[in-house]
């Protein structure tokens, strides 16, 4: 967060996003974010030295739809808001998922999202799909218990009207 020179160097300007900022001869702040162009020479010898160089310290951030507070989810969790330079791993129960076909996670485990920005800043994000009935699974289960149900019947059917000859 800072650019020291050291002995026999000397600062002699400083600027961000192209405007001048408080310096010494010896010492740069550079907490803030942005476009530092410093300029320095080696006291003895009069060679100048640019250094010229962004800072960026905001981590990256997604999007995860359909976690709750406690980082759970009964149902599928869809990962949005990745910019095109970061990069996004996904681990699933500790083995890296792949995320290249769709965005949308649907099996079971515990997860975690890292993303990554070019300057070296990263979020990770951690959350469990529990595990939950979709679509098909409410469909087979319906089908499932009137096929059940279908045999009963048909056994309490044949059972009542049993004629011994």
């Amino acid at each position: 967060v800072n650019y020291s020179m050291p002995e026999g160097f000397r600062i002699t300007k400083a600027t961000l996003d192209g405007t001048e900022i408080e310096y010494s001869r010896k010492f740069v702040d550079m907490a803030r974010e942005g476009h530092y162009v410093i300029s320095y020479e080696c006291s003895k010898a009069e060679i100048p030295y640019t250094l010229d160089v962004n800072v960026d310290t905001t981590p990256p951030t997604l999007v995860i739809e359909g976690v709750d507070e406690d980082g759970k989810a009964r149902g599928p969790v869809a990962i949005t808001g990745k910019v095109d330079q970061d990069t996004l791993v996904v681990t699933r129960n500790g083995e890296e998922y792949s995320t290249m076909l769709s965005k949308v996670l649907t099996q079971s485990g515990r997860y975690e999202a890292i993303v990554t920005d070019p300057a070296g800043n990263s979020t990770t994000y951690r959350f469990t799909i529990l595990i939950y009935l979709d679509k098909n699974a409410w469909i087979f289960s319906a089908l499932f218990m009137v096929v059940v149900i279908t045999v009963v019947g048909l056994f309490i059917y044949f059972r009542k009207h049993l004629r011994v000859r």
